[in-house]
């Protein structure tokens, strides 16, 4: 699993770096593009990445120096940071998206529809399974 994952990340990154980004960074914008708003709490970000915070600071402090995105005080709350997509941001993520569909995202176009189809489904019991299994005394 993990040389899989491996595999496919450097695949992806191969259709993004001509673009200046990265997985993490194209995730952050994707993430932000998705929003109605174009904006998340700092900390929703690093929930929905599944990453530390530190990791969150890294990349949006990347993404803001080449001006993807801007940094805002919450209107409705000033203890709270949000991160917005700007329209270069905007523009970028698209540009970027259409590059990986039609390079079949990296190294998964060497699978066959029902392939992929299968992929998805497994990924998608993995994803929800409510696992029983202890490690080192922990649920998963």
């Amino acid at each position: 699993m993990i040389r899989a994952y491996s595999v496919a990340v450097r695949s992806i990154e191969v259709v993004l770096r001509p673009l200046g980004l990265n997985l993490s960074r194209y995730e952050v914008l994707l993430l932000l593009s998705f929003t109605r708003t174009g904006r998340l709490p700092t900390m929703r970000l690093r929930d929905l990445l599944m990453v530390h915070g530190s990791s969150v600071t890294y990349l949006v402090d990347r993404l803001e120096e080449v001006r993807l995105v801007e940094r805002q005080q919450d209107p409705d709350d000033g203890r709270v940071l949000l991160v917005c997509v700007t329209d270069a941001g905007r523009a970028l993520v698209d540009q970027a998206s259409l590059a990986l569909c039609a390079a079949g995202f990296g190294a998964f176009a060497a699978l066959t529809e029902e392939q992929a189809t299968q992929l998805i489904g497994i990924l998608a019991r993995l994803r929800s399974s409510k696992s029983t299994t202890l490690v080192d005394g922990k649920r998963l």
